[in-house]
């Protein structure tokens, strides 16, 4: 193969890298957003959240934190459940990500459309070039800006509902101060 025929092999169609930049920019934007509500549920100011959130690396994990924030703020049930039932759809909206942006793309031997190359092991190794046409390219990423627009408006309904939430009890806050005040009140037996 020519120098010149190796270049071309490994050119980006334009329309494939419209779409492979807005199914970048789409996640970040929801890992944004769920870094948003760990701050707001967690009554911190952004810049000293964002010292926390940048040391977690997942979405997966970042729903965690949110679903421990909401319990704690005592959220309603209901939007407790929205929350979960994100977090199984958003899976596939990762994944569909996670090969969007991390597999090799090259121009398949027709020129007309782009090929991937898969690499995963999850159990079986795929080890492949697989032909993405541009319609199921698009099609991927409209279900991962169906996932970024649903947490956006969660994520609204979460701002919302914290202006009317219970304050945390002490207990919860600070288990261990007052487990020791709640000990050292108690009189102590008289051991004989």
């Amino acid at each position: 193969m020519s120098e010149a025929e190796k270049e071309r092999f490994f050119i980006l169609d334009t329309e494939y890298a419209k779409c492979i930049a807005h199914a970048a920019l789409d996640f970040g934007t929801l890992e944004y957003q769920a870094n948003d509500v760990i701050w707001r549920l967690a009554s911190i100011h952004t810049a000293l959240g964002a010292c926390i959130t940048a040391q977690i690396f997942t979405l997966d994990n970042r729903l965690k934190a949110i679903l421990a924030l909401m319990k704690l703020r005592q959220m309603d049930q209901k939007l407790i459940d929205r929350v979960n039932r994100f977090s199984e759809r958003v899976r596939e909206a990762n994944e569909l990500r996670n090969r969007i942006l991390h597999d090799m793309w090259l121009i398949s031997g027709d020129r007309k459309s782009m090929s991937q190359l898969e690499v995963t092991a999850k159990g079986q190794l795929s080890y492949k070039l697989k032909k993405i046409e541009i319609e199921e390219l698009k099609n991927d990423c409209a279900k991962i800006r169906e996932r970024h627009d649903e947490f956006n408006e969660i994520r609204y309904d979460i701002a919302d509902a914290i202006a009317s939430l219970p304050p945390i009890p002490r207990e919860a806050q600070l288990p261990i101060l007052s487990a020791n005040r709640a000990h050292r009140q108690t009189p102590p037996s008289d051991a004989q």
